[in-house]
């Protein structure tokens, strides 16, 4: 909005103008001052009814945020549960096939494993889950898993 007010004149008497009689001129200061407590009063509508718009959408925001905190925990814990007894089935379905003695160190630094671990078919009919490090041959095992079953 532009700081500056247009203002109407008028000519002059004289030059076929007519001067504004003192009536004229309050019922125009009063129009003027009515205009500005209109418009600061609007003004001020506005602002607070902005801020009520903001201090609403934050609240919602921070609400939609801890929900989606909670949802992320839950979905956390709810994979956990959800893996602890297929790994606790894994752990022991290996441990039938390794034998203590075998993971012992015979002369050498490493331990050594078994050659073969034989699986009934039947553990293996829908999911699998090979896990390792980094370069610990878990896409070799997954190829050559996959051979031995086409095979």
């Amino acid at each position: 909005m532009s700081a500056f007010r247009l203002q109407t004149f008028t000519p002059a008497e004289g030059l076929g103008g007519r001067r504004q009689s003192e009536a004229e001129r309050r019922l125009e200061t009063a129009r003027e001052e009515a205009y500005r407590a209109g418009f600061v009063a609007g003004q001020a509508a506005a602002t607070e009814s902005h801020l009520d718009d903001e201090t609403r959408l934050t609240a919602e925001l921070v609400e939609a945020i801890g929900d989606a905190c909670m949802t992320n925990e839950a979905a956390r814990r709810h994979v956990t549960e959800s893996l602890a007894p297929v790994l606790r089935a894994l752990a022991t379905a290996i441990a039938r096939y390794v034998d203590r003695r075998s993971l012992e160190p015979k002369g050498r630094s490493e331990p050594r494993f078994p050659l073969a671990v034989l699986y009934d078919a039947k553990d293996l009919t829908t999911h699998g889950v090979i896990v390792g490090m980094t370069g610990s041959g878990k896409t070799g095992l997954a190829v050559g898993l996959l051979e031995e079953a086409a095979i």
